[in-house]
């Protein structure tokens, strides 16, 4: 003999499986994203181009312990700083400043001739001008030598595909950050 499913269960088994759908994560990412604040206004929409004009350079701040990459004298595209170091912890934080939702995660796919990064990254907020993509790397992750290739090309979920030139002296950053991350050995008397 077999038993019919109530009507009104199909009718509120599904209604009832999307009702947890869309409903807002309890922790939200307001982590803090540490870079000059000429660089930190790409995260609203009206300073991320659509196509933004060239030549593209990476700028270094070696007193910030950050550098990013973008237009010359315009917002920044993408940048990395070493975040942690002052309390023996760094970590490599990489931003791509591109529009994100609310409590997103993606993997920002970094190809170089190096290898290829898929870093996980999340949605944070950048003050009150929205989200942006952010993930951490550990500096002495073999990984990060993506980083140093030539040639990179990196993508993320509604920002598109940009081109980065090799980082030249902003390169220091990861070296810098990776030594920090290494404790420092006492020799044996």
């Amino acid at each position: 003999m077999t038993r019919l499913v109530s009507p009104i269960l199909l009718i509120f088994a599904p209604v009832a499986a999307l009702s947890a759908c869309g409903e807002p994560a309890a922790d939200r990412r307001t982590t803090p994203v540490r870079v000059p604040l000429a660089v930190a206004s790409a995260a609203t929409p009206s300073a991320i181009p659509t196509a933004p004009p060239g030549p593209y350079v990476w700028t270094h701040a070696q007193s910030a312990r950050a550098a990013w990459y973008g237009p010359k004298d315009a917002p920044a595209l993408l940048a990395i700083a070493c975040e942690g170091w002052e309390k023996g912890a760094p970590r490599l934080a990489i931003v791509r400043y591109a529009r994100a939702d609310e409590g997103a995660e993606a993997l920002f796919a970094i190809q170089g001739s190096k290898g290829i990064l898929r870093l996980p990254v999340s949605a944070t907020r950048v003050g009150d001008a929205g989200h942006v993509w952010r993930g951490e790397l550990d500096p002495r992750d073999p990984r990060a030598e993506v980083l140093l290739g030539n040639g990179l090309k990196a993508t993320v979920p509604g920002g598109g595909m940009i081109e980065l030139a090799p980082l030249g002296e902003a390169a220091a950053l990861i070296a810098q950050c990776g030594v920090a991350a290494t404790p420092a050995t006492t020799p044996a008397l």
